[in-house]
């Protein structure tokens, strides 16, 4: 059953953690220069007319599930995972390297408290949540080992929160 909170591993869904961290980003962006999204390029199922009229008007195969634009002209994009048995796919990698070589950061998080460390970590406006189980975003850490990258090729503003293209 799709829709069921029965799980054998006891992991939650993608989309469970998904409507999570919605609310928290609705919270936390609240009042902020901040503005996010969702991108609903996968995990959907879709007519084969359906898909090819997504594609045709220009949606890209790998992009990440969130995207936020903040001041000064910086993005942060984070692609959700379960933490145990969510793996990035071949499109998803292509597609985050491109982003990255374009200068737009992209993490991995496989929970709320990671969307809140990367949000810190790439100085997002926000506004301060703490967790009840013991988990704050000063000890939550992010995921950014999605994929190789030589550290030669990494610009160092991306560091910083490098600005991003859009």
């Amino acid at each position: 059953m799709a829709g069921s909170r029965f799980r054998l591993n006891g992991e939650r869904s993608e989309n469970e953690i998904q409507h999570c961290v919605a609310d928290l980003l609705d919270y936390c962006l609240a009042g902020q220069d901040a503005f996010w999204t969702h991108f609903p390029a996968g995990g959907y199922v879709l007519s084969a007319a359906a898909s090819a009229r997504l594609y045709r008007l220009g949606l890209k195969r790998g992009v990440p599930d969130i995207v936020i634009v903040y001041k000064p002209n910086r993005t942060l994009w984070i692609e959700l995972k379960t933490p145990k048995l969510g793996r990035l796919s071949g499109a998803q990698r292509i597609t985050h390297d491109k982003l990255f070589r374009a200068g737009a950061p992209v993490v991995t998080c496989r929970s709320e408290e990671e969307v809140i460390a990367a949000l810190k970590r790439y100085s997002v406006p926000h506004r301060e949540v703490s967790f009840q189980h013991g988990v704050t975003p000063k000890n939550a850490r992010v995921r950014t080992d999605t994929h190789p990258r030589p550290e030669a090729s990494e610009p160092e503003e991306l560091t910083q929160g490098a600005p991003g293209p859009w």
